[in-house]
Formats: C-alpha cells, structure tokens, sequence
C-alpha cells in the first residue's frame, strides 16, 4: 500500500505536532510508526493554512505548469 493510505486529517494533525518543535521529525516517525522521511516528504508537498489541508506553493507551482 503506498502513501494514500494515511488521510488528510492525520497528515494534517502529523505536520502541527511537527511544527511544535516538542518531538523531532524522526521521533514522531517512531512514535506514529510512520515510514523514516515521510513527513518531511509530507511538509514539501502540504501546508496547513487556516486549518486546511493544501498543496504547497512548490506543488501549486509545479501543478500550474503542467
């Protein structure tokens, strides 16, 4: 099963415990038991602004050209 399996909600909710600063990347990888370098694969791809789930401008960017 690949990347889709994990809902937008809890990658939503990885990358706010991620932006804590409380536990390191690697240790919430641990904890959540979470593939090693997901979620900063997860913090290129995704933001969170006003608690929505959106494409980063670099995926908006890419996404615009094609």
């Amino acid at each position: 099963m690949g990347y889709e399996k994990y809902v937008a909600e809890f990658k939503r909710e990885v990358l706010a415990m991620a932006a804590e600063g409380k536990r390191s990347i690697a240790q919430l990888e641990r904890d959540l038991d979470i593939t090693s370098g997901l979620i900063y694969k997860w913090q290129q791809r995704y933001r969170v602004q006003d608690e929505q789930f959106q494409p980063s401008e670099e995926r908006a960017e890419q996404a615009q050209v094609r």
